[in-house]
């Protein structure tokens, strides 16, 4: 029977009885509650979801069957109900260097999924619509060695492997984030120390492992000179591409204080470097960085990075920034500082980490109080009384 047939009942029913009243009350709440179901179900929704590694989000439009537009701006989530049925058509405006990937799902079925910012696909009337729009962001990493074939492994954040192979090697589409890369040992050898970059989107990061094993060997006996090979010139010629120097403009800090930095890489070589990656390591936990800091450079996490597009030959790249010791800081901390670069076709000079690293100690302030005020403020009261007395006596005099 029709839910309509309530509006067929005769008029001169006894409508001031209560119990009619009831009667037709709960119809009315149970008719009410069936058109709302009904029109839900035929209406449909569309749930369109913004997933990215980082903070960064896209916008979008959606065009509907028809023909009207509906945009967003950089939400996680958007909601779009009630939906008709018909062809829809969605354009992604992704964060710069971003990949995009779009997948349109019906319940638990794939519609559609590409690879791209534009997507076109069909809904049919009363469908449950999910749309999940997924950033990446990538770069490459490139391996070399002087001594070729030698194993390796890259590991990402958490310290979990990522990658292994030999020298040399090429990595595309990797995910960004810091990277650290051991060398394995070579007999006879010295083995390039652990060496960590910070890939950005659509931007190569190289490792260079410089295997030195040019050292003598002490047999006993007296040996005759010999010329000396050319190949080891070469490393000392490698070895002496670029400099870096940290400096600051004082060598100890009070807690809660201000250190200026003065950051300079100098190319030796006679060619330009490009493409370059500086960083400056630093321990959050007793000092912070002032932001904004110098030439276009970014605090990430415990380091900070600056983009170097180019150094020409014999030229010297430098900026400044400043670093906040903690206001908690004990006399005898110790604020440390290590700067490194890395570059395209660049190698490693093989300094240890201690002579890029930048050493402040951290010192106590005067002590004052009332009790130093008023030793002070008494001193200077007798002082002046004596120097009157003084004055006094030479008047008379």
């Amino acid at each position: 029977m029709s839910p309509f047939v309530i509006s067929s009942l005769p008029m001169r029913l006894p409508v001031s009885c209560p119990a009619l009243k009831m009667i037709l009350g709960s119809l009315m709440v149970i008719f009410g509650l069936s058109l709302t179901t009904i029109a839900s179900a035929f209406g449909g929704s569309m749930t369109i979801n913004q997933i990215s590694p980082t903070s960064a989000l896209g916008s979008w439009s959606l065009t509907k069957p028809d023909g009207s537009v509906l945009h967003n701006q950089q939400q996680v989530t958007s909601l779009v109900t009630p939906i008709a049925a018909g062809t829809y058509a969605l354009n992604v405006i992704a964060p710069p260097t971003a990949k995009t990937q779009i997948v349109a799902k019906d319940g638990a079925n794939i519609l559609r999924s590409v690879e791209g910012t534009t997507m076109s696909f069909l809904v049919t009337e009363g469908a449950t619509i999910t749309i999940v729009i997924t950033y990446s962001f990538t770069g490459t990493i490139t391996v070399d060695s002087n001594i070729p074939g030698v194993p390796f492994v890259i590991r990402g954040e958490a310290n979990v492997v990522t990658y292994s192979g030999s020298t040399p090697a090429v990595y595309q589409a990797v995910p960004s984030q810091e990277y650290t890369v051991s060398y394995n040992t070579v007999d006879g050898c010295v083995t390039p120390r652990n060496q960590t970059r910070s890939l950005r989107a659509d931007y190569k990061i190289t490792f260079f492992g410089d295997y030195r094993c040019d050292f003598p060997v002490d047999t006993g006996a007296i040996q005759t000179p010999v010329a000396e090979p050319q190949a080891p010139i070469v490393k000392k010629q490698e070895q002496k591409l670029m400099r870096i120097s940290l400096t600051a403009n004082q060598t100890e800090v009070a807690a809660g204080g201000t250190v200026r930095y003065q950051l300079s890489v100098r190319n030796l070589s006679r060619t330009t470097m490009e493409d370059l990656a500086v960083s400056v390591q630093f321990d959050p936990s007793v000092m912070s960085i002032s932001v904004p800091v110098g030439r276009q450079g970014e605090v990430r996490g415990n380091l900070v990075l600056w983009t170097i597009p180019a150094i020409f030959a014999g030229q010297t790249w430098n900026t400044e920034f400043g670093g906040i010791a903690a206001d908690n800081l004990q006399a005898g901390t110790r604020l440390e500082l290590t700067a490194r670069a890395s570059g395209t076709g660049l190698v490693e000079s093989g300094t240890p980490v201690a002579s890029l690293t930048h050493t402040i100690g951290v010192a106590l302030l005067p002590q004052t109080g009332m009790r130093t005020d008023i030793l002070f403020l008494i001193v200077s009261t007798v002082a002046g009384g004596i120097l009157a007395l003084i004055r006094n006596r030479r008047t008379a005099a």
